[in-house]
């Protein structure tokens, strides 16, 4: 009975110190990553470079189009502005205080499209990303056609304007553009450089790895694909005429441009003879 008494003496004394140091002990709090809503399974990406006259009306056609298309908390809208020095800010945060699935990512200055692109990739939660100009000229109708691609197993989807509206100099040089780059990078791509992409995020890794800073990121993004062995595709998009906004080429300096994309090409095709993928067609 005193050995008893002794014991339980010890047990609480033990108790208490226990509970001096690290207080009570009660129900487990969660842990900032229980707490955290699932993630979506589709980020669309709109990119923004001074685009004041478009971006309200393409933010709110592609949020009543994934409405449409995908159950809610299944989706979520992102914007990249590019350190745009027009209306644009202001008007992503008011739409961003609106609606409660857009989310805005802003460059402070101007980064360039590649880092856009860069952002895009890194800041999407989805299991799918879809990264799409943000001009108006492409649609969330197409999202998903991505996503069943994606479902298919591709890794990389690149979207093709079968039929284009732009203006005749951005028709030719695309056009050319497309032409050196399935010869040149021994490509079936029909429209290595469209403003729309698809990617499954656990994928992208190798695809951050851009090297060179030029607009036509198509082209690199192909090449980083294939090295990485990547299952790519591609689906046919719609394009629509431009509305509003400022256009990220200046088509006056489109002579100049040819000769460093020639070279930026042979760059890229140096890499893949390098490689065990170049006698693969793809």
């Amino acid at each position: 009975m005193v050995r008893n008494f002794f014991m339980e003496t010890f047990r609480r004394r033990k108790h208490r110190r226990f509970r001096a140091r690290f207080g009570k002990i009660g129900p487990m709090t969660p842990t900032p990553d229980e707490n955290r809503p699932p993630a979506p399974k589709i980020t669309l990406v709109l990119l923004a470079y001074n685009e004041g006259d478009a971006i309200e009306a393409t933010v709110r056609a592609a949020t009543s189009e994934l409405e449409k298309q995908f159950a809610a908390g299944a989706w979520e809208l992102l914007v990249i502005d590019d350190g745009s020095r027009d209306a644009t800010p202001g008007i992503l945060t008011a739409l961003e205080t609106e609606i409660p699935t857009l989310r805005v990512h802003t460059h402070t200055p101007n980064a360039g499209y590649v880092e856009a692109t860069r952002s895009a990739l890194r800041e999407a939660h989805g299991e799918y990303v879809c990264v799409f100009d943000g001009d108006g000229q492409q649609t969330a109708a197409d999202v998903p056609r991505f996503v069943t691609k994606l479902d298919d197993g591709y890794d990389v989807v690149f979207g093709w304007k079968k039929q284009r509206f732009d203006p005749w100099p951005r028709l030719v040089l695309s056009r050319g553009l497309r032409l050196c780059a399935r010869r040149l990078l021994r490509t079936r791509l029909h429209d290595i450089n469209a403003g729309c992409r698809g990617f499954r995020r656990e994928k992208v890794q190798p695809l951050l790895e851009i090297r060179h800073r030029i607009n036509f990121i198509g082209p690199e993004l192909y090449t980083r694909a294939r090295l990485a062995g990547l299952e790519i595709g591609e689906i046919v998009v719609l394009h629509a005429p431009r509305e509003g906004g400022e256009s990220s080429h200046d088509f006056a300096k489109i002579p100049g441009e040819v000769a460093q994309v020639v070279r930026y090409l042979l760059a890229l095709r140096a890499e893949l003879q390098a490689s065990k993928t170049w006698r693969k067609r793809i």
